[in-house]
């Protein structure tokens, strides 16, 4: 949704500014290039598809990720969430909202860090079976379990804040 607003954002300035339609679509097309690692889509192993969104999390973007996760149609859908840093009072509320928003839109999630406790904790809680749910201390420690669960078609949300080191398992998993 935030790429769209964006590139709607533009085209409402080139109307302002007398462009064609014509040329501001194809202006966009050409020249917009989304931040790198956030909510990137690009293929990965095993025909997967990844939507990489590592680079930085908050509640509202980690909740629009969901969102968009939530929305999309796939066969299965997997999310690698991790910790959103820097909340201080508000964290332990903010991860149990994640948690509860991943167990309504997922069918498999899997958990980093010492906040990716408490949102395994909460999507259990709200209806996630147990044996949908892997948690892990370290994002390193994800990389070959997630490789033997993943499966054709799989769409696979990875998103955290970039302390959480979420990337590499992004890199691990692209083609």
């Amino acid at each position: 949704k935030s790429h769209a607003y964006a590139a709607a954002i533009g085209a409402t300035v080139g109307i302002i500014y007398n462009m064609n339609i014509v040329e501001i679509a194809e202006s966009l097309s050409i020249n917009y290039k989304p931040a790198k690692r956030r909510m990137n889509l690009i293929l990965g192993a095993k025909n997967t598809h990844i939507i990489d969104d590592s680079y930085n999390a908050s509640p509202l973007s980690m909740k629009q990720a969901l969102e968009t996760l939530r929305d999309l149609k796939t066969e299965n859908k997997i999310a690698i969430l991790g910790d959103m840093l820097e909340l201080g009072e508000y964290s332990q509320g903010a991860h149990e909202e994640i948690g509860r928003l991943a167990a309504e839109g997922v069918d498999f999630l899997i958990t980093v860090g010492q906040n990716g406790k408490i949102i395994a904790s909460a999507a259990e809680r709200t209806g996630l079976s147990k044996e949908k749910i892997l948690i892990f201390d370290k994002a390193e420690e994800v990389i070959k379990p997630v490789k033997k669960i993943i499966k054709n078609k799989d769409l696979i949300l990875i998103k955290a804040s970039r302390g959480i080191g979420l990337d590499k398992v992004v890199d691990s998993l692209k083609v």
